[in-house]
Protein backbone atom coordinates (compact mmCIF):
# COMPACT_ATOMS: atom_id res chain seq x y z
CA UNK A 1 0.00 0.00 0.00
CA UNK A 2 1.44 3.25 -0.79
CA UNK A 3 2.35 5.99 1.80
CA UNK A 4 -0.70 8.55 0.87
CA UNK A 5 -3.37 5.35 0.90
CA UNK A 6 -5.89 5.05 3.07
CA UNK A 7 -6.39 1.81 5.41
CA UNK A 8 -9.53 -0.23 5.07
CA UNK A 9 -10.98 0.55 8.03
CA UNK A 10 -13.24 -2.02 10.14
CA UNK A 11 -13.95 -1.73 14.19
CA UNK A 12 -16.54 -2.55 16.51
CA UNK A 13 -19.57 -0.17 17.86
CA UNK A 14 -21.50 -0.58 21.15
CA UNK A 15 -22.57 1.56 24.47
CA UNK A 16 -20.67 1.96 26.58
CA UNK A 17 -17.51 0.00 25.15
CA UNK A 18 -14.87 -0.26 27.80
CA UNK A 19 -14.23 -3.59 27.67
CA UNK A 20 -14.54 -5.26 24.50
CA UNK A 21 -11.15 -7.92 23.07
CA UNK A 22 -12.18 -7.69 19.92
CA UNK A 23 -9.54 -5.25 18.46
CA UNK A 24 -6.95 -7.24 19.88
CA UNK A 25 -7.38 -10.25 18.52
CA UNK A 26 -8.81 -8.69 15.23
CA UNK A 27 -5.57 -6.78 14.79
CA UNK A 28 -2.97 -9.59 15.83
CA UNK A 29 -5.22 -11.44 12.76
CA UNK A 30 -4.84 -8.62 10.22
CA UNK A 31 -1.22 -7.86 10.94
CA UNK A 32 -0.77 -11.83 10.70
CA UNK A 33 -1.98 -12.33 6.99
CA UNK A 34 -0.25 -9.51 5.94
CA UNK A 35 -3.21 -7.47 5.80
CA UNK A 36 -2.15 -2.88 7.13
CA UNK A 37 -6.26 -2.64 7.52
CA UNK A 38 -7.50 -0.63 10.86
CA UNK A 39 -9.84 -1.78 13.87
CA UNK A 40 -11.07 0.63 16.12
CA UNK A 41 -13.25 0.32 19.36
CA UNK A 42 -15.90 3.06 18.69
CA UNK A 43 -18.67 4.25 21.00
CA UNK A 44 -22.01 4.86 19.47
CA UNK A 45 -25.02 6.08 21.60
CA UNK A 46 -28.72 4.68 20.96
CA UNK A 47 -29.89 7.67 19.33
CA UNK A 48 -26.80 8.10 16.99
CA UNK A 49 -27.13 4.64 15.63
CA UNK A 50 -28.37 5.13 12.37
CA UNK A 51 -26.57 7.98 11.19
CA UNK A 52 -23.40 6.06 12.15
CA UNK A 53 -24.11 3.00 10.09
CA UNK A 54 -25.03 5.26 7.23
CA UNK A 55 -21.88 7.29 7.55
CA UNK A 56 -19.46 4.27 8.08
CA UNK A 57 -20.91 2.71 5.24
CA UNK A 58 -19.19 4.84 2.68
CA UNK A 59 -16.05 4.82 4.11
CA UNK A 60 -15.44 1.75 6.25
CA UNK A 61 -15.49 -2.21 5.35
CA UNK A 62 -17.37 -3.54 8.16
CA UNK A 63 -18.25 -3.82 11.72
CA UNK A 64 -18.63 -5.90 14.93
CA UNK A 65 -22.01 -4.62 16.19
CA UNK A 66 -22.09 -5.32 20.90
CA UNK A 67 -24.65 -4.61 23.16
CA UNK A 68 -27.02 -2.64 23.23
CA UNK A 69 -27.04 -2.29 19.34
CA UNK A 70 -27.49 -5.80 18.01
CA UNK A 71 -31.12 -5.66 17.63
CA UNK A 72 -31.60 -2.12 16.39
CA UNK A 73 -28.71 -2.38 13.53
CA UNK A 74 -30.70 -5.48 12.09
CA UNK A 75 -33.28 -3.18 11.57
CA UNK A 76 -30.91 -0.91 9.31
CA UNK A 77 -29.80 -3.86 7.26
CA UNK A 78 -30.69 -4.10 3.40
CA UNK A 79 -29.81 -7.56 3.91
CA UNK A 80 -29.23 -10.22 6.80
CA UNK A 81 -28.52 -14.14 6.86
CA UNK A 82 -30.56 -16.63 8.38
CA UNK A 83 -29.69 -16.99 11.74
CA UNK A 84 -30.33 -12.91 11.87
CA UNK A 85 -33.68 -13.40 10.10
CA UNK A 86 -34.80 -15.96 13.07
CA UNK A 87 -33.56 -13.96 16.36
CA UNK A 88 -34.01 -10.08 15.30
CA UNK A 89 -30.58 -9.45 15.90
CA UNK A 90 -26.87 -9.18 14.15
CA UNK A 91 -23.08 -8.76 15.72
CA UNK A 92 -21.55 -8.06 11.87
CA UNK A 93 -22.23 -5.83 9.44
CA UNK A 94 -20.61 -5.81 6.29
CA UNK A 95 -20.54 -2.98 3.75
CA UNK A 96 -20.57 -2.18 0.11
CA UNK A 97 -20.10 -5.48 -2.12
CA UNK A 98 -19.04 -7.80 0.28
CA UNK A 99 -15.96 -9.46 2.09
CA UNK A 100 -12.92 -9.61 0.10
CA UNK A 101 -15.05 -8.24 -3.48
CA UNK A 102 -14.90 -4.40 -2.29
CA UNK A 103 -12.93 -3.26 -5.14
CA UNK A 104 -10.18 -0.48 -3.93
CA UNK A 105 -11.02 3.48 -5.49
CA UNK A 106 -14.68 2.00 -6.01
CA UNK A 107 -16.91 5.20 -6.15
CA UNK A 108 -19.23 5.70 -3.04
CA UNK A 109 -22.94 6.19 -3.88
CA UNK A 110 -24.91 8.86 -2.14
CA UNK A 111 -26.31 7.84 1.25
CA UNK A 112 -23.44 5.35 1.39
CA UNK A 113 -23.36 1.56 0.45
CA UNK A 114 -25.89 -1.25 1.27
CA UNK A 115 -25.55 -2.94 4.77
CA UNK A 116 -25.55 -7.03 4.65
CA UNK A 117 -26.33 -7.85 8.55
CA UNK A 118 -24.45 -11.31 9.47
CA UNK A 119 -25.00 -13.05 13.20
CA UNK A 120 -21.54 -15.28 14.26
CA UNK A 121 -22.37 -15.39 17.60
CA UNK A 122 -24.96 -18.79 16.88
CA UNK A 123 -21.96 -20.11 14.89
CA UNK A 124 -19.37 -18.88 17.33
CA UNK A 125 -21.47 -20.57 20.50
CA UNK A 126 -21.97 -23.87 18.79
CA UNK A 127 -18.24 -23.59 18.45
CA UNK A 128 -17.20 -23.36 21.78
CA UNK A 129 -19.51 -25.43 23.16
CA UNK A 130 -18.03 -28.38 20.83
CA UNK A 131 -14.60 -27.65 21.12
CA UNK A 132 -14.42 -26.96 25.58
CA UNK A 133 -17.68 -29.56 26.49
CA UNK A 134 -17.93 -31.67 23.07
CA UNK A 135 -21.70 -30.55 23.58
CA UNK A 136 -24.22 -31.07 20.81
CA UNK A 137 -27.48 -29.21 21.29
CA UNK A 138 -29.58 -32.24 19.36
CA UNK A 139 -32.52 -33.33 21.78
CA UNK A 140 -30.76 -31.10 24.48
CA UNK A 141 -32.89 -28.84 27.51
CA UNK A 142 -31.63 -25.49 27.15
CA UNK A 143 -31.99 -22.61 29.15
CA UNK A 144 -30.96 -18.89 28.11
CA UNK A 145 -30.65 -15.87 31.10
CA UNK A 146 -31.51 -12.79 29.52
CA UNK A 147 -33.32 -11.70 26.41
CA UNK A 148 -31.09 -9.25 24.38
CA UNK A 149 -29.54 -9.49 20.90
CA UNK A 150 -26.57 -12.39 22.03
CA UNK A 151 -29.47 -13.90 24.13
CA UNK A 152 -31.53 -13.96 20.95
CA UNK A 153 -28.65 -15.26 19.02
CA UNK A 154 -28.23 -18.24 21.28
CA UNK A 155 -31.59 -19.26 21.39
CA UNK A 156 -32.04 -19.02 17.47
CA UNK A 157 -28.96 -21.12 17.42
CA UNK A 158 -29.39 -23.89 19.91
CA UNK A 159 -33.20 -24.12 18.33
CA UNK A 160 -31.79 -24.51 14.70
CA UNK A 161 -29.37 -27.18 16.26
CA UNK A 162 -32.46 -29.25 17.09
CA UNK A 163 -32.46 -28.55 20.93
CA UNK A 164 -35.85 -29.80 21.73
CA UNK A 165 -36.78 -27.43 24.48
CA UNK A 166 -35.37 -23.62 24.93
CA UNK A 167 -36.57 -21.67 28.69
CA UNK A 168 -35.71 -17.68 28.52
CA UNK A 169 -35.27 -16.25 32.07
CA UNK A 170 -35.56 -12.42 32.38
CA UNK A 171 -36.15 -9.83 34.60
CA UNK A 172 -38.28 -8.25 32.69
CA UNK A 173 -41.17 -10.79 31.28
CA UNK A 174 -42.47 -8.55 28.33
CA UNK A 175 -39.13 -8.93 26.53
CA UNK A 176 -38.74 -12.86 27.41
CA UNK A 177 -41.90 -13.15 25.61
CA UNK A 178 -41.33 -10.89 22.86
CA UNK A 179 -38.29 -13.10 22.32
CA UNK A 180 -40.14 -16.44 22.43
CA UNK A 181 -42.97 -15.19 19.71
CA UNK A 182 -40.31 -14.43 17.48
CA UNK A 183 -38.34 -17.74 18.12
CA UNK A 184 -41.96 -19.25 17.60
CA UNK A 185 -42.35 -18.32 14.28
CA UNK A 186 -39.23 -19.23 13.20
CA UNK A 187 -39.16 -22.74 15.03
CA UNK A 188 -42.50 -23.90 15.41
CA UNK A 189 -41.58 -27.18 16.93
CA UNK A 190 -39.38 -26.12 19.60
CA UNK A 191 -41.20 -26.10 22.87
CA UNK A 192 -40.13 -22.65 24.23
CA UNK A 193 -41.18 -21.19 27.76
CA UNK A 194 -40.60 -18.00 29.91
CA UNK A 195 -39.63 -17.10 33.48
CA UNK A 196 -38.61 -14.13 35.70
CA UNK A 197 -35.97 -14.68 38.28
CA UNK A 198 -38.12 -13.80 40.90
CA UNK A 199 -40.56 -16.67 39.60
CA UNK A 200 -38.52 -19.20 39.31
CA UNK A 201 -39.23 -21.30 42.92
CA UNK A 202 -41.47 -23.87 42.02
CA UNK A 203 -42.58 -22.60 38.71
CA UNK A 204 -43.76 -25.84 36.61
CA UNK A 205 -42.61 -24.24 32.94
CA UNK A 206 -38.99 -23.93 33.83
CA UNK A 207 -36.58 -26.73 33.07
CA UNK A 208 -33.72 -25.53 35.33
CA UNK A 209 -33.39 -29.37 36.75
CA UNK A 210 -33.87 -30.62 34.10
CA UNK A 211 -31.14 -28.07 31.82
CA UNK A 212 -28.08 -30.03 29.44
CA UNK A 213 -27.22 -26.58 29.16
CA UNK A 214 -27.46 -23.00 30.86
CA UNK A 215 -26.23 -19.74 28.61
CA UNK A 216 -25.97 -16.55 30.54
CA UNK A 217 -26.59 -13.56 28.24
CA UNK A 218 -26.82 -11.06 30.93
CA UNK A 219 -24.30 -8.20 31.87
CA UNK A 220 -21.94 -8.91 35.20
CA UNK A 221 -23.55 -5.99 37.03
CA UNK A 222 -27.18 -7.93 37.16
CA UNK A 223 -25.46 -11.58 37.07
CA UNK A 224 -26.60 -11.76 40.76
CA UNK A 225 -30.33 -11.84 40.37
CA UNK A 226 -30.04 -14.95 38.62
CA UNK A 227 -27.84 -16.58 41.09
CA UNK A 228 -30.88 -19.05 42.14
CA UNK A 229 -30.44 -20.78 38.03
CA UNK A 230 -27.36 -22.09 38.91
CA UNK A 231 -27.69 -22.98 42.17
CA UNK A 232 -30.90 -25.59 41.18
CA UNK A 233 -29.00 -27.14 38.36
CA UNK A 234 -27.55 -30.44 38.47
CA UNK A 235 -24.07 -31.35 38.41
CA UNK A 236 -22.75 -31.93 35.12
CA UNK A 237 -24.80 -29.54 33.23
CA UNK A 238 -22.87 -27.28 30.72
CA UNK A 239 -22.77 -24.02 31.94
CA UNK A 240 -21.37 -20.72 29.49
CA UNK A 241 -21.60 -16.91 30.42
CA UNK A 242 -20.86 -14.79 27.47
CA UNK A 243 -19.47 -12.35 29.78
CA UNK A 244 -15.79 -12.39 30.50
CA UNK A 245 -12.75 -10.27 31.88
CA UNK A 246 -9.13 -11.21 33.16
CA UNK A 247 -10.19 -13.50 35.68
CA UNK A 248 -13.31 -15.85 36.08
CA UNK A 249 -16.72 -13.68 36.13
CA UNK A 250 -18.65 -14.42 39.67
CA UNK A 251 -21.07 -16.78 38.15
CA UNK A 252 -18.36 -19.02 36.55
CA UNK A 253 -16.77 -19.38 40.06
CA UNK A 254 -19.79 -20.41 41.50
CA UNK A 255 -21.00 -22.98 38.11
CA UNK A 256 -17.88 -24.50 38.95
CA UNK A 257 -18.01 -25.21 42.88
CA UNK A 258 -21.95 -26.67 42.27
CA UNK A 259 -20.20 -28.98 39.45
CA UNK A 260 -21.58 -27.62 36.61
CA UNK A 261 -19.14 -27.98 33.45
CA UNK A 262 -18.16 -24.36 32.53
CA UNK A 263 -17.29 -23.05 29.21
CA UNK A 264 -15.51 -19.16 29.36
CA UNK A 265 -16.99 -16.69 27.19
CA UNK A 266 -13.39 -16.15 26.56
CA UNK A 267 -14.36 -18.93 23.93
CA UNK A 268 -17.13 -18.02 21.97
CA UNK A 269 -15.55 -14.46 21.58
CA UNK A 270 -12.73 -15.86 19.47
CA UNK A 271 -14.89 -17.83 17.79
CA UNK A 272 -17.60 -15.54 16.49
CA UNK A 273 -14.62 -13.39 15.75
CA UNK A 274 -12.71 -15.89 13.53
CA UNK A 275 -15.96 -15.88 11.68
CA UNK A 276 -16.21 -12.27 11.06
CA UNK A 277 -12.58 -11.58 10.48
CA UNK A 278 -13.67 -13.96 7.48
CA UNK A 279 -16.73 -12.30 6.72
CA UNK A 280 -14.75 -9.06 6.48
CA UNK A 281 -11.40 -10.26 4.64
CA UNK A 282 -12.49 -13.44 2.48
CA UNK A 283 -9.32 -15.09 3.79
CA UNK A 284 -8.95 -17.96 6.85
CA UNK A 285 -8.26 -16.87 10.13
CA UNK A 286 -5.25 -17.52 12.22
CA UNK A 287 -7.27 -18.98 14.95
CA UNK A 288 -4.33 -19.56 16.91
CA UNK A 289 -2.29 -16.18 16.53
CA UNK A 290 -6.08 -15.08 17.94
CA UNK A 291 -6.25 -17.33 20.99
CA UNK A 292 -2.64 -16.44 21.70
CA UNK A 293 -3.80 -12.27 21.69
CA UNK A 294 -6.62 -12.89 23.89
CA UNK A 295 -4.31 -15.05 26.49
CA UNK A 296 -2.13 -12.00 26.38
CA UNK A 297 -4.55 -9.57 27.37
CA UNK A 298 -6.79 -11.56 29.52
CA UNK A 299 -4.79 -14.64 30.79
CA UNK A 300 -4.09 -18.36 30.68
CA UNK A 301 -6.65 -18.66 33.50
CA UNK A 302 -9.48 -19.25 30.67
CA UNK A 303 -7.64 -21.88 28.53
CA UNK A 304 -7.78 -24.88 31.74
CA UNK A 305 -11.72 -23.69 32.59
Amino acid sequence: MSEDATPVQLGVIGWPLDATLSPVMQEAALREVGLDWQYRRIPVAPQDLSGFIRSASGVMRGLNVTTPHKHAACGLCSSIDDLASACGAVNTLVFGKGAGTWPAGEAVPPGGHPVSGLNTDGPGLVRALRERAGFSAGGKVVVVLGAGGSAAACAAQMAGCGACEITIVNRTRENAEALRMTLGKAFPQIRLATATPAAMSGSPEVAIERADLIISCVPGTTAGSFRQIIERARPGTVFMDLAYSSSPVEMDVIARKLGLRVVPGLEMLLWQGVMSFEIFTGMAAPAGVMRKALVKAAGEWWLEC
